[in-house]
């Protein structure tokens, strides 16, 4: 009876930590473009006034 509650929680525990997977890693993945993007904007946009001043 116990192995079976066990089971039945662990299978439970296993649903609920897959859909919480799911749902933080798109979010997760626009965090780091947006990140990405942030320093690559702070690279890029200096080098483009200092090419306007030349």
């Amino acid at each position: 009876m116990l192995r079976k509650a066990a089971d039945f929680y662990e299978d439970e525990v296993e649903q609920l930590s897959n859909r919480i997977k799911t749902l933080i890693e798109p979010l997760l993945i626009i965090i780091l473009t947006v990140m990405v993007g942030s320093i690559v904007m702070a690279i890029v946009l200096p080098m483009f006034s200092m090419f306007e001043s030349i």
